[in-house]
Protein backbone atom coordinates (compact mmCIF):
# COMPACT_ATOMS: atom_id res chain seq x y z
CA UNK A 1 0.00 0.00 0.00
CA UNK A 2 1.29 3.86 -0.94
CA UNK A 3 1.17 6.92 0.45
CA UNK A 4 -2.03 8.70 -1.10
CA UNK A 5 1.14 11.42 -1.42
CA UNK A 6 -0.99 12.56 2.03
CA UNK A 7 -4.07 13.31 0.31
CA UNK A 8 -4.93 15.88 2.79
CA UNK A 9 -1.67 18.06 2.02
CA UNK A 10 -3.41 18.34 -1.97
CA UNK A 11 -6.70 19.35 -0.76
CA UNK A 12 -8.58 21.17 -1.13
CA UNK A 13 -6.72 23.09 -3.49
CA UNK A 14 -5.78 19.95 -5.10
CA UNK A 15 -8.43 17.21 -6.93
CA UNK A 16 -7.39 13.27 -5.18
CA UNK A 17 -4.64 11.47 -7.14
CA UNK A 18 -5.21 9.99 -10.55
CA UNK A 19 -2.27 7.97 -9.90
CA UNK A 20 -0.74 6.05 -6.79
CA UNK A 21 2.42 3.87 -6.59
CA UNK A 22 1.67 0.75 -5.50
CA UNK A 23 4.73 -0.95 -4.46
CA UNK A 24 8.11 0.59 -4.72
CA UNK A 25 11.14 -0.83 -6.75
CA UNK A 26 12.67 -3.79 -4.74
CA UNK A 27 12.13 -4.71 -0.88
CA UNK A 28 9.19 -2.58 0.63
CA UNK A 29 9.41 -2.82 4.36
CA UNK A 30 5.60 -3.33 6.65
CA UNK A 31 4.54 -4.91 9.45
CA UNK A 32 3.75 -8.26 8.06
CA UNK A 33 7.45 -8.62 6.92
CA UNK A 34 9.48 -7.42 3.90
CA UNK A 35 8.05 -7.64 0.42
CA UNK A 36 9.75 -7.38 -3.00
CA UNK A 37 8.90 -5.93 -5.99
CA UNK A 38 11.65 -7.05 -8.88
CA UNK A 39 11.76 -7.36 -12.73
CA UNK A 40 10.12 -10.93 -12.02
CA UNK A 41 6.93 -9.34 -9.96
CA UNK A 42 6.48 -7.05 -12.61
CA UNK A 43 6.09 -9.68 -15.40
CA UNK A 44 3.91 -11.83 -12.96
CA UNK A 45 1.94 -8.89 -11.77
CA UNK A 46 0.30 -7.68 -15.73
CA UNK A 47 0.08 -10.92 -16.91
CA UNK A 48 -2.03 -11.42 -14.18
CA UNK A 49 -3.86 -8.63 -15.05
CA UNK A 50 -3.95 -9.46 -18.63
CA UNK A 51 -6.02 -12.83 -17.59
CA UNK A 52 -8.12 -10.64 -15.36
CA UNK A 53 -9.10 -8.63 -17.94
CA UNK A 54 -10.81 -6.53 -15.79
CA UNK A 55 -10.23 -3.05 -13.69
CA UNK A 56 -8.96 -3.03 -10.52
CA UNK A 57 -10.63 -1.61 -7.57
CA UNK A 58 -10.68 0.50 -4.48
CA UNK A 59 -12.59 -0.70 -1.99
CA UNK A 60 -13.02 1.02 2.28
CA UNK A 61 -10.75 -0.52 4.70
CA UNK A 62 -10.74 -4.08 2.57
CA UNK A 63 -14.65 -4.55 2.99
CA UNK A 64 -14.36 -6.55 -0.22
CA UNK A 65 -12.02 -9.15 1.68
CA UNK A 66 -13.81 -9.59 4.63
CA UNK A 67 -15.17 -13.41 5.24
CA UNK A 68 -17.97 -14.57 4.97
CA UNK A 69 -18.44 -11.32 2.56
CA UNK A 70 -19.83 -7.57 3.43
CA UNK A 71 -21.41 -5.03 0.93
CA UNK A 72 -18.08 -3.47 -0.02
CA UNK A 73 -18.84 -0.69 -2.07
CA UNK A 74 -15.80 0.51 -4.42
CA UNK A 75 -14.34 3.65 -3.63
CA UNK A 76 -13.02 3.64 -7.18
CA UNK A 77 -11.10 2.16 -9.99
CA UNK A 78 -7.97 2.48 -12.22
CA UNK A 79 -5.68 0.26 -14.47
CA UNK A 80 -2.48 -1.37 -13.35
CA UNK A 81 1.36 0.57 -14.83
CA UNK A 82 4.76 -0.02 -14.36
CA UNK A 83 7.33 2.75 -14.12
CA UNK A 84 10.71 2.37 -14.67
CA UNK A 85 13.01 3.71 -11.86
CA UNK A 86 17.13 3.28 -11.43
CA UNK A 87 16.57 0.54 -8.79
CA UNK A 88 13.82 -1.13 -11.06
CA UNK A 89 10.08 -0.94 -11.74
CA UNK A 90 7.57 0.48 -9.77
CA UNK A 91 4.38 -0.54 -9.86
CA UNK A 92 1.06 2.29 -10.20
CA UNK A 93 -2.32 2.23 -9.74
CA UNK A 94 -2.96 4.29 -13.48
CA UNK A 95 -5.93 6.49 -14.40
CA UNK A 96 -8.18 6.58 -11.01
CA UNK A 97 -11.48 7.33 -11.09
CA UNK A 98 -12.70 7.88 -7.59
CA UNK A 99 -16.29 7.37 -6.96
CA UNK A 100 -18.62 10.32 -5.53
CA UNK A 101 -18.74 9.36 -1.85
CA UNK A 102 -15.11 8.70 -2.25
CA UNK A 103 -14.47 12.01 -3.22
CA UNK A 104 -16.16 13.53 -0.68
CA UNK A 105 -14.11 11.23 2.27
CA UNK A 106 -11.10 12.27 0.88
CA UNK A 107 -12.21 15.88 0.42
CA UNK A 108 -13.02 15.65 3.82
CA UNK A 109 -9.91 14.32 4.93
CA UNK A 110 -11.57 11.18 6.59
CA UNK A 111 -8.59 8.51 4.13
CA UNK A 112 -5.13 9.56 3.84
CA UNK A 113 -3.73 6.35 2.68
CA UNK A 114 -3.58 3.30 0.43
CA UNK A 115 -3.10 -0.31 1.39
CA UNK A 116 -2.54 -2.99 -1.28
CA UNK A 117 -3.81 -6.91 -0.82
CA UNK A 118 -1.22 -9.13 -2.93
CA UNK A 119 -0.29 -12.49 -3.44
CA UNK A 120 3.48 -13.00 -2.56
CA UNK A 121 5.42 -16.54 -2.43
CA UNK A 122 7.31 -17.98 0.53
CA UNK A 123 10.56 -15.55 -0.25
CA UNK A 124 8.40 -12.57 -0.21
CA UNK A 125 8.57 -11.57 -4.05
CA UNK A 126 4.84 -10.45 -5.28
CA UNK A 127 3.25 -12.41 -7.59
CA UNK A 128 -0.27 -10.58 -8.07
CA UNK A 129 -2.29 -7.69 -7.69
CA UNK A 130 -5.87 -8.27 -5.75
CA UNK A 131 -7.19 -4.95 -4.82
CA UNK A 132 -6.66 -1.86 -2.84
CA UNK A 133 -7.99 -0.29 -0.08
CA UNK A 134 -8.02 3.22 1.46
CA UNK A 135 -7.74 3.10 4.69
CA UNK A 136 -5.93 5.17 8.13
CA UNK A 137 -4.43 2.06 9.71
CA UNK A 138 -1.49 1.20 7.21
CA UNK A 139 0.66 -1.68 8.43
CA UNK A 140 4.14 0.11 7.52
CA UNK A 141 6.62 1.41 10.29
CA UNK A 142 7.21 4.35 7.93
CA UNK A 143 5.75 6.12 5.39
CA UNK A 144 4.38 5.49 2.86
CA UNK A 145 2.23 2.47 3.96
CA UNK A 146 1.92 -1.19 2.07
CA UNK A 147 0.37 -3.47 3.90
CA UNK A 148 -3.27 -2.98 5.20
CA UNK A 149 -2.84 -4.40 9.01
CA UNK A 150 -6.02 -6.25 9.05
CA UNK A 151 -5.45 -7.91 6.44
CA UNK A 152 -3.22 -10.92 7.08
CA UNK A 153 -3.04 -12.71 3.76
CA UNK A 154 -5.08 -11.94 0.57
CA UNK A 155 -8.73 -13.15 -0.06
CA UNK A 156 -9.35 -16.28 -1.14
CA UNK A 157 -13.08 -16.29 -0.96
CA UNK A 158 -15.75 -18.92 0.98
CA UNK A 159 -14.77 -21.73 -1.09
CA UNK A 160 -11.31 -21.22 -0.22
CA UNK A 161 -12.00 -20.17 3.38
CA UNK A 162 -13.64 -23.77 3.34
CA UNK A 163 -10.28 -25.41 1.94
CA UNK A 164 -8.41 -23.76 3.71
CA UNK A 165 -10.26 -25.07 7.08
CA UNK A 166 -9.99 -28.80 6.04
CA UNK A 167 -6.62 -28.33 5.43
CA UNK A 168 -6.23 -26.81 9.09
CA UNK A 169 -7.87 -29.80 10.66
CA UNK A 170 -5.99 -32.17 8.45
CA UNK A 171 -3.19 -31.05 9.75
CA UNK A 172 -4.41 -31.26 13.62
CA UNK A 173 -5.24 -34.46 12.85
CA UNK A 174 -1.63 -35.55 11.61
CA UNK A 175 -0.17 -33.95 15.07
CA UNK A 176 1.00 -31.33 12.94
CA UNK A 177 0.75 -27.20 12.80
CA UNK A 178 -1.84 -25.68 10.95
CA UNK A 179 0.86 -23.90 8.92
CA UNK A 180 2.99 -27.35 8.63
CA UNK A 181 4.34 -27.58 4.79
CA UNK A 182 3.03 -29.63 2.47
CA UNK A 183 6.04 -31.91 2.69
CA UNK A 184 5.40 -31.95 6.46
CA UNK A 185 2.48 -33.40 5.54
CA UNK A 186 3.27 -36.17 3.02
CA UNK A 187 5.67 -37.35 5.72
CA UNK A 188 2.78 -37.62 8.17
CA UNK A 189 0.85 -39.32 5.99
CA UNK A 190 3.34 -41.98 4.61
CA UNK A 191 3.95 -43.04 8.30
CA UNK A 192 0.26 -42.93 8.89
CA UNK A 193 0.59 -45.30 6.11
CA UNK A 194 3.13 -47.72 6.79
CA UNK A 195 2.03 -48.38 10.62
CA UNK A 196 -1.81 -49.04 8.93
CA UNK A 197 0.21 -51.95 7.21
CA UNK A 198 2.42 -53.18 10.30
CA UNK A 199 -0.58 -52.89 11.92
CA UNK A 200 -3.13 -55.02 9.63
CA UNK A 201 -0.51 -57.51 9.56
CA UNK A 202 0.22 -58.19 13.50
CA UNK A 203 -4.39 -57.98 13.38
CA UNK A 204 -3.85 -61.50 10.98
CA UNK A 205 -1.57 -63.16 13.62
CA UNK A 206 -3.70 -62.13 16.89
CA UNK A 207 -6.19 -65.28 17.51
CA UNK A 208 -9.68 -64.68 16.96
CA UNK A 209 -11.42 -62.52 19.90
CA UNK A 210 -8.29 -61.44 21.24
CA UNK A 211 -7.54 -58.02 22.48
CA UNK A 212 -4.65 -56.58 19.49
CA UNK A 213 -2.46 -54.21 21.80
CA UNK A 214 -2.87 -56.48 24.93
CA UNK A 215 -0.91 -59.86 22.36
CA UNK A 216 1.00 -57.41 21.31
CA UNK A 217 2.44 -56.22 24.35
CA UNK A 218 3.12 -59.61 25.41
CA UNK A 219 4.84 -60.30 22.50
CA UNK A 220 6.79 -57.43 23.47
CA UNK A 221 7.72 -58.95 26.46
CA UNK A 222 8.64 -62.23 25.67
CA UNK A 223 11.06 -61.19 23.18
CA UNK A 224 12.61 -58.66 25.63
CA UNK A 225 12.99 -61.59 27.75
CA UNK A 226 14.17 -64.01 25.26
CA UNK A 227 16.53 -61.34 24.00
CA UNK A 228 18.30 -61.20 27.92
CA UNK A 229 18.43 -64.74 27.78
CA UNK A 230 20.20 -65.51 24.38
CA UNK A 231 22.82 -63.01 26.00
CA UNK A 232 22.92 -64.56 28.99
CA UNK A 233 23.40 -68.12 27.46
CA UNK A 234 26.25 -66.59 24.81
CA UNK A 235 27.71 -65.17 27.77
CA UNK A 236 27.93 -68.58 29.40
CA UNK A 237 28.97 -70.31 26.20
CA UNK A 238 32.12 -67.86 26.37
CA UNK A 239 32.69 -68.82 29.54
CA UNK A 240 32.89 -72.17 29.05
CA UNK A 241 34.84 -72.24 25.60
CA UNK A 242 37.06 -70.51 27.69
CA UNK A 243 37.27 -73.00 30.37
CA UNK A 244 37.75 -75.56 27.84
CA UNK A 245 40.79 -74.13 26.37
CA UNK A 246 42.06 -74.08 29.95
CA UNK A 247 41.73 -77.51 30.73
CA UNK A 248 43.16 -78.48 27.26
CA UNK A 249 46.29 -76.59 27.56
CA UNK A 250 46.61 -77.74 31.43
CA UNK A 251 46.19 -81.31 29.49
CA UNK A 252 49.11 -80.84 26.85
CA UNK A 253 51.53 -79.43 30.03
CA UNK A 254 51.10 -82.60 31.69
CA UNK A 255 51.44 -84.83 28.42
CA UNK A 256 54.85 -82.82 28.33
CA UNK A 257 56.03 -83.88 31.11
CA UNK A 258 55.10 -87.31 30.89
CA UNK A 259 56.82 -87.74 27.55
CA UNK A 260 59.58 -85.87 28.90
CA UNK A 261 59.65 -88.38 31.87
CA UNK A 262 59.32 -91.43 29.76
CA UNK A 263 61.86 -90.42 27.98
CA UNK A 264 59.97 -90.00 23.94
CA UNK A 265 61.02 -85.97 24.46
CA UNK A 266 63.52 -83.98 24.86
CA UNK A 267 63.67 -80.24 25.75
CA UNK A 268 65.01 -79.34 22.13
CA UNK A 269 62.20 -81.97 20.58
CA UNK A 270 59.58 -80.51 22.36
CA UNK A 271 59.25 -77.45 21.40
CA UNK A 272 59.99 -78.33 17.59
CA UNK A 273 57.11 -80.68 18.44
CA UNK A 274 54.40 -78.78 19.62
CA UNK A 275 54.74 -75.90 16.80
CA UNK A 276 54.64 -78.49 14.26
CA UNK A 277 51.53 -79.90 15.99
CA UNK A 278 49.89 -76.37 16.71
CA UNK A 279 46.75 -75.52 14.45
CA UNK A 280 46.46 -71.75 13.15
CA UNK A 281 45.26 -69.99 16.29
CA UNK A 282 48.65 -71.57 18.30
CA UNK A 283 46.80 -74.25 20.15
CA UNK A 284 47.80 -77.92 20.31
CA UNK A 285 44.88 -80.31 20.72
CA UNK A 286 45.47 -82.95 23.89
CA UNK A 287 44.54 -86.15 21.32
CA UNK A 288 46.89 -85.36 18.37
CA UNK A 289 49.58 -85.14 20.96
CA UNK A 290 48.88 -87.94 22.76
CA UNK A 291 48.49 -89.79 19.23
CA UNK A 292 52.19 -89.10 18.34
CA UNK A 293 53.16 -89.85 22.02
CA UNK A 294 51.87 -93.40 22.27
CA UNK A 295 53.56 -93.90 18.81
CA UNK A 296 57.19 -92.53 19.86
CA UNK A 297 59.80 -94.21 20.46
CA UNK A 298 61.92 -94.16 23.76
CA UNK A 299 64.54 -91.74 22.56
CA UNK A 300 66.65 -90.76 25.66
CA UNK A 301 66.84 -93.39 29.06
CA UNK A 302 64.70 -92.89 32.02
CA UNK A 303 65.76 -91.53 35.22
CA UNK A 304 64.87 -94.47 36.30
CA UNK A 305 67.33 -96.37 34.12
CA UNK A 306 69.92 -93.51 34.75
CA UNK A 307 69.99 -94.13 38.74
CA UNK A 308 69.35 -98.01 38.16
CA UNK A 309 72.53 -98.89 40.68
CA UNK A 310 75.04 -101.53 39.56
CA UNK A 311 75.15 -104.83 40.03
CA UNK A 312 77.27 -106.81 42.98
CA UNK A 313 81.15 -106.19 42.09
CA UNK A 314 80.70 -104.07 38.98
CA UNK A 315 82.69 -101.05 38.51
CA UNK A 316 81.34 -97.29 37.85
CA UNK A 317 82.50 -97.98 34.27
CA UNK A 318 80.08 -100.63 34.33
CA UNK A 319 76.97 -98.34 35.45
CA UNK A 320 77.69 -95.53 32.83
CA UNK A 321 77.56 -98.44 30.01
CA UNK A 322 73.98 -98.32 31.63
CA UNK A 323 73.06 -95.37 30.68
CA UNK A 324 74.97 -95.75 26.61
CA UNK A 325 73.82 -99.27 27.05
CA UNK A 326 70.48 -98.63 27.58
CA UNK A 327 69.67 -97.44 24.50
CA UNK A 328 69.00 -99.63 21.24
CA UNK A 329 71.04 -98.54 17.79
CA UNK A 330 67.80 -97.41 16.65
CA UNK A 331 67.40 -95.57 19.74
CA UNK A 332 70.32 -94.18 19.57
CA UNK A 333 70.09 -92.71 15.67
CA UNK A 334 66.66 -91.02 16.95
CA UNK A 335 68.19 -89.77 19.65
CA UNK A 336 70.76 -88.04 17.58
CA UNK A 337 68.32 -86.61 14.96
CA UNK A 338 66.04 -85.67 17.19
CA UNK A 339 68.20 -83.69 20.34
CA UNK A 340 72.22 -83.76 19.36
CA UNK A 341 73.37 -82.22 22.67
CA UNK A 342 72.18 -85.31 24.85
CA UNK A 343 73.27 -87.80 22.26
CA UNK A 344 76.45 -86.29 22.45
CA UNK A 345 76.40 -85.92 26.04
CA UNK A 346 75.87 -89.80 26.77
CA UNK A 347 77.90 -90.92 24.27
CA UNK A 348 80.93 -88.60 25.77
CA UNK A 349 79.96 -89.91 29.03
CA UNK A 350 80.36 -93.54 27.78
CA UNK A 351 83.41 -92.88 26.31
CA UNK A 352 84.91 -91.14 29.27
CA UNK A 353 83.90 -94.12 31.37
CA UNK A 354 85.70 -96.60 28.89
CA UNK A 355 89.30 -94.27 28.98
CA UNK A 356 88.97 -94.82 32.85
Amino acid sequence: MNNLHALTSMLPTADPPTSVRLFAAGANDTEKGTFYFTTASAEAVMHAAERWGNEYSFDYEHQALQSPPVEAPAAGWFRLELRATPDGPELWAHNIRWTPRALERLCDKEYRYTSPAFMADEDGIILELINVAITNLPATRALPALVAATIPRPFRGAAGARKEGRMKNLMRKLGLNEDASEDAALEALHTLTANREVIQRLAREVPNDADLIGTVLSWRDAALTAETLTAKVTDLETQLSARDQQDREHQVVEMVAAGLADGKLTPASRDALLRALADDAGSVAPDRLKAYLDAAPRVVPTAATRTREPATGASKGDAAKTEWGALTNVERHQLALRDRAEFNRILTEHRAERAA
